[in-house]
């Protein structure tokens, strides 16, 4: 007995795809195919389950993303899961690439793209074990690693950190580096996500039309490199650092007077506002 589960918000849209995989997929292997509306309820029925196939779309909050799909993997590396995506966006091909493990196997198609290649797709992933990219996006994962715009762990959790508001002084002390280490990772950033426009403009112009940092998270925000529900996450992990690094410690004084935040010398110094600017060349 095998099992197919198609995650997906949208009803037509998971009916549809279930319609597909019906007309496909052999029946006389016993093939049991099953639908959740979100990632929790997906979440259970791979629990009860162990599906064999999985259809998710991963830019869909519900779904639960690629983080679903991490923990799909790591309850059985033999999950075939297919990626279908409204809209291609770059940062899912760098983060698939970093979580599924060698020996998974896995499509990637968008909804925009029909039937045909919904079946297709279908077939080399769940009947001949081969992976699928969309023809759409494949030119962005065979792209020469020296010229990648996928961002490392390290330059996405740079990118996080810019993203929730925190100086590069601050970023220092949180993740062990220098102020010049932070503000590197900073230049790679924007060399890898501000299109070349942007350099025109800055460039052309006497006044410095972009904040880099402001622009970097926005431009990353657009191209898919974080979604919202991660830098709501992000929030509470730097809230939770914030307090357990005690930085920012409420003053307890006998008189009733407005809470204050109390920085000791050196916090209040590394989180100085007057904080070098990015330094980057067209």
């Amino acid at each position: 007995m095998s099992h197919l589960l198609v995650i997906e918000t949208i009803p037509f849209a998971s009916r549809y795809a279930v319609d597909v995989a019906k007309a496909i997929l052999p029946r006389e292997g016993n093939l049991h195919i099953h639908e959740a509306k979100n990632g929790t309820e997906g979440w259970a029925l791979i629990q009860q389950l162990s599906p064999d196939m999985v259809i998710i779309d991963p830019s869909e909050e519900g779904s639960g993303g690629l983080k679903l799909a991490h923990d799909i993997w790591k309850s059985s590396r033999k999950t075939k899961i297919l990626f279908w995506l409204n809209a291609h966006r770059e940062a899912y091909v760098g983060e698939l690439a970093k979580r599924a493990p060698l020996e998974a196997v896995y499509g990637y198609v968008l909804k925009t793209e029909g039937e045909e290649k919904l079946r297709y797709a279908m077939m080399a992933v769940f009947l001949h074990n081969n992976q699928y990219t969309d023809p759409a996006v494949r030119a962005s994962m065979v792209r020469p690693v020296g010229r990648s715009d996928f961002l490392s762990d390290a330059e996405m959790e740079t990118l996080v950190d810019i993203a929730v508001g925190l100086t590069d002084r601050a970023i220092a002390i949180r993740r062990g580096l220098t102020v010049r280490g932070v503000q590197n990772r900073l230049s790679t950033l924007a060399l890898k996500i501000l299109r070349k426009d942007h350099w025109k403009l800055r460039q052309s112009s006497d006044l410095e039309v972009f904040n880099p940092r402001t622009r970097i998270v926005m431009e990353a925000l657009r191209r898919g490199y974080v979604r919202v529900d991660q830098l709501q996450a992000a929030e509470l992990d730097c809230e939770e650092w914030l307090n357990q690094s005690q930085m920012a410690k409420p003053t307890t004084g006998a008189k009733s007077a407005p809470t204050q935040t109390d920085f000791s010398p050196v916090i209040a110094n590394a989180l100085a506002v007057n904080q070098s600017p990015i330094q980057m060349t067209g």
